[in-house]
């Protein structure tokens, strides 16, 4: 499962530069089950800086396919399963023209494209940042001769009052479209997925390359988590140096022995 949630999320990456959105056939009606097991929806936030530039911001709903969501409405008890509730995600998406990745082999998920930048330039004027500079809060973690590795720390989206938002959220659309009053946060399991292309970029979560993509995932997240971004950087000044350096040495060692083979010419 965990392996397919990676994958669904790449497939963003892949559909958006052709323009694909996916406007599929109703989902196959599955047999719920009678009560939750575990969970039942994965949401996964995923951040992509793509190799082509673009910026893809998007949100995947996981449904778990053997779970039901059971709920009361005025004293009568009510299950929903995913089929119904993607049904309607499905319509409200089309409705306000929002862009979408849906595949009928794949039921129990979708994926909502929050916002594409066409470039980092775009990205920072939205955040007030001038030209294309990459701003991030990036700290000194260590230096030697060749290179310094610097760190970032961010807490997860769910952290400073987002799971709070997120729950509102998610209890106003369950209230308004199906009568579910309270919506059960302890039901939903958070992920992360950071991408770039930079190899040189680490963090704490788990890393999957795809062709010339680095994509860091972090499951099950919560307030406290913590996402932590290493980037080493080559020391500009020493490298040119040495390279510079080696140069002169091969240089000087050059004019020696063509001074060496003149003066043992000129003596032969």
């Amino acid at each position: 499962m965990k392996k397919f949630i990676i994958l669904t999320i790449l497939l963003v990456m892949f559909l958006l530069p052709f323009g694909t959105v996916c406007y599929a056939v109703e989902p196959v009606p599955t047999e719920p089950t009678t009560s939750v097991d575990d969970y039942f929806v994965e949401v996964t936030k995923a951040q992509v800086f793509h190799e082509s530039g673009r910026i893809y911001i998007a949100t995947q709903y996981y449904f778990n396919p053997e779970a039901v969501y059971n709920y009361t409405v005025e004293g009568e008890e009510k299950t929903i399963d995913f089929n119904r509730i993607i049904l309607v995600l499905k319509q409200i998406y089309e409705k306000q023209k929002i862009e979408y990745i849906y595949n009928d082999n794949t039921p129990n998920n979708i994926i909502k494209i929050d916002k594409v930048y066409s470039s980092r330039t775009e990205l920072n004027h939205e955040q007030g940042i001038t030209g294309d500079e990459i701003y991030e809060p990036l700290e000194k973690l260590s230096e030697d001769f060749w290179f310094t590795t610097y760190i970032n720390k961010s807490p997860s989206y769910l952290a400073n009052g987002g799971k709070e938002a997120l729950q509102k959220n998610y209890h106003d659309l369950g209230l308004i479209l199906f009568g579910i009053d309270t919506v059960d946060m302890s039901l939903f399991k958070f992920n992360y997925c950071y991408g770039t292309d930079y190899k040189s970029i680490t963090t704490n979560g788990r890393m999957i390359k795809m062709d010339n993509m680095y994509y860091h995932i972090f499951e099950n997240i919560n307030e406290k988590s913590e996402i932590i971004l290493y980037q080493k950087v080559q020391n500009s000044a020493n490298w040119y140096g040495v390279i510079i350096g080696s140069s002169l040495g091969v240089i000087l060692l050059g004019l020696l022995g063509y001074v060496v083979f003149r003066k043992r010419r000129k003596n032969g």
